[in-house]
């Protein structure tokens, strides 16, 4: 959203009436790969990738891509560690 207070003044006013202008806020997909485990209340912006098999912290902030089999947590969230390759077993 706009940094400037005339041009974010009635946001909340214009979206609960519909008539909100979204086109001048910048979005991006995010994607969660398979096997991806997001904890509770942990938050991804715009724009990031989970890797398959990444672990986020419950309440983590993601701001930028996960790589696969890691484990991340933290604001901003941040590499712990990787997955051992037991921890990454499909199957028993």
């Amino acid at each position: 959203h706009s940094l400037k207070f005339r041009e974010r003044q009635h946001d909340v006013r214009d979206w609960i009436q519909g008539s909100k202008d979204w086109s001048t806020v910048a979005t991006a997909p995010v994607r969660i790969s398979d096997k991806a485990w997001i904890g509770v209340r942990a938050v991804v912006l715009k724009g990031v990738t989970i890797g398959e098999g990444a672990i986020v912290g419950a309440g983590s902030i993601v701001t930028g891509d996960v790589p696969p089999w890691t484990i991340v947590a933290g604001n901003p969230a941040r590499i712990l560690r990787p997955l051992t390759d037991e921890e990454r077993m499909l199957s028993e």
